[in-house]
């Protein structure tokens, strides 16, 4: 049987949902494959950090959100910290740069 799902809220709100569960996903990949020292997780975490990231860069083009800066910042950080274990450090260096000019943003 399937059930049909209304939704009364709009597609905005499902979007940010979305985004907070995809980057709970990608938290979890990247504490387990930090914990069980698994490189296959911990590339499962940075596509899932790389796809909220998207969603939230396409998102703040489209509406110009500038106070959701501390979860960019998170992600860039967990993609940073990622890249380095994997000794890609031109990457990571890319995303501990976004992170440091985000932080100077919040910061003023």
């Amino acid at each position: 049987v399937i059930v049909p799902v209304t939704n009364t809220k709009p597609l905005s709100d499902l979007a940010e949902e979305s985004t907070a569960i995809i980057y709970n996903l990608a938290l979890s990949y990247l504490i387990d494959g930090f914990v069980s020292n698994c490189s296959k997780l911990l590339r499962t975490g940075a596509k899932f950090f790389d796809i909220v990231l998207a969603i939230r860069q396409r998102k703040n083009e489209s509406d110009k959100l500038s106070g959701e800066i501390l979860l960019d910042t998170a992600i860039c950080n967990n993609l940073g910290w990622i890249h380095e274990e994997f000794c890609n450090y031109e990457k990571a260096r890319e995303y501990f740069q976004h992170v440091s000019s985000r932080l100077i943003t919040l910061t003023q």
